[in-house]
């Protein structure tokens, strides 16, 4: 595909009808976030089985006049009464240790919905009923390379893993785009971040000193010295995970919808909307037409985990969008987001890099074959990034390959249809001089990019 141009406002999308419902918003005088509202809507008609008003959102708004970039959390908190021990006894628990997918215990508070009309109601110019009250928090960022910063949802989303991942890969020479020294850095930096994300990432509310734990995480003398200590050009690192037993598993549904747009004047919108796992619970209330998410299953039930289950506690969530702005100016570099699942840092960091490093257009970028560390979500959880499979896309050079399995790499070529594991990923940028947008849409799924 060829990336798509426009002046007045853009919107990337996993779903054409979607993509048309949201410019037809910017055109009426919406605004990004009127734009990203109007797609999530349309994406609860066109594919329900990945999001709805029954799930969470995020979503990053890049204020064109201010050059600043706000964040709204739209998860969800499990029920007041869903401790440890009433879990434990609850009858969909007999001979399981784990909380079953498809239970009403994997429900928690939708934040869809609140969502949508916090973002509308914050950055938008349209109107729509005022219905509940979501959370505005600070996001999270760092610099790469000196020339761009990245931002993300804070904890209990994995958006520090993508943060963590830059800071250790910019400590590294910049090696030819798909090379095996290349792609090695990159995996070994993600593999590196993944092992601290798992193991702090919770619910901040849970730990008086999580705004602390954070910015210890993206320190850049931090990341240099771990760089240091544990990397090495001529082999995949050993060691680099805490004990299992004390961190146990985390899961990950596959299921969400991403999409971005930017309007007329300069704002950009990054947002995401997801129900866990297919219909989620599979659970309608009474007189509605939408299911309730199960996000919750993301929750262990084992005392003294991070991530154990608890009452009004947000579980440890994947879904992440992205915003990039340049670090001299503060001007608008793009949104962008990769979602599915564990993958979506990982999308985070290749398609960043793609652009920034070596130049890319955004189609271009978002068209590059990946890689991914599959079995992060495994039920060995964190430990299983020790020796996690290194998936590489069909279109990775063969002597690429080759070096990375010397390297140490347990690596698998994945072609056909089996590449959706690499996720779905849309980009907006737009040039600071010009103001003219350019986009790329998902090459691996039935994206949809409209321009203006």
């Amino acid at each position: 595909r060829a990336p798509v141009y426009g002046s007045r406002g853009m919107v990337a999308c996993s779903q054409p009808l979607a993509s048309e419902a949201a410019m037809r918003v910017l055109q009426k005088g919406g605004t990004a976030a009127d734009a990203c509202v109007a797609a999530a809507a349309a994406l609860n008609v066109t594919e329900p089985c990945s999001t709805g008003i029954g799930g969470d959102a995020f979503a990053l708004f890049y204020n064109g006049q201010t050059k600043k970039v706000e964040c709204l959390q739209g998860c969800g908190r499990s029920p007041a009464g869903m401790t440890l021990e009433a879990v434990q006894k609850h009858p969909d628990m007999a001979g399981r240790t784990e909380l079953p997918p498809l239970s009403a215990l994997c429900c928690t508070v939708p934040g869809a919905a609140a969502t949508w009309e916090a973002a509308v109601k914050r950055w938008g110019r349209l109107s729509l009923a005022e219905a509940h009250k979501s959370e505005f928090v600070e996001p999270v960022s760092t610099s790469y390379r000196g020339r761009l910063r990245l931002w993300e949802c804070p904890p209990p989303t994995q958006g520090v893993t993508a943060l963590m991942a830059l800071n250790l890969l910019e400590q590294e020479r910049q090696e030819a785009r798909l090379s095996a020294a290349a792609i090695h850095a990159q995996a070994e930096a993600l593999r590196f971040a993944f092992a601290d994300a798992l193991q702090f990432c919770s619910d901040p509310s849970e730990s008086s000193g999580a705004g602390e734990a954070a910015a210890r995480l993206l320190d850049k003398q931090r990341a240099a010295d771990r760089w240091a200590k544990m990397f090495s050009r001529s082999a995949r690192a050993k060691g680099v995970m805490p004990d299992s037993a004390a961190f146990g598993p985390l899961k990950a549904g596959p299921d969400t919808v991403y999409l971005c747009a930017a309007d007329r004047w300069g704002n950009a919108c990054s947002f995401i909307n997801s129900n866990y796992m297919g219909f989620g619970t599979g659970i309608v209330p009474d007189g509605c037409g939408f299911t309730l998410q199960n996000r919750g299953h993301n929750f262990i039930v084992r005392d003294g985990h991070p991530n154990c289950v608890g009452p009004n506690k947000f579980c440890y969530h994947t879904i992440i969008p992205g915003m990039v702005t340049h670090e001299s100016s503060g001007d608008l570099f793009c949104a962008l987001g990769v979602m599915g699942a564990f993958m979506q840092p990982q999308g985070h960091l290749q398609v960043l890099c793609a652009m920034a490093d070596y130049g890319l257009d955004p189609q271009a970028a978002l068209d590059q074959p990946r890689f991914c560390l599959q079995g992060v979500d495994s039920a060995l959880g964190p430990a299983s990034v020790e020796n996690a499979t290194l998936l590489l896309e069909d279109g990775i050079p063969e002597e690429t390959q080759a070096e990375l399995a010397r390297l140490g790499h347990p690596c698998r070529l994945v072609t056909g249809w089996d590449r959706h594991v690499f996720g779905r990923g849309q980009i907006i940028c737009r040039d600071p001089v010009t103001g003219v947008l350019v986009g790329g849409t998902e090459p691996r799924a039935d994206g949809g990019i409209v321009a203006w």
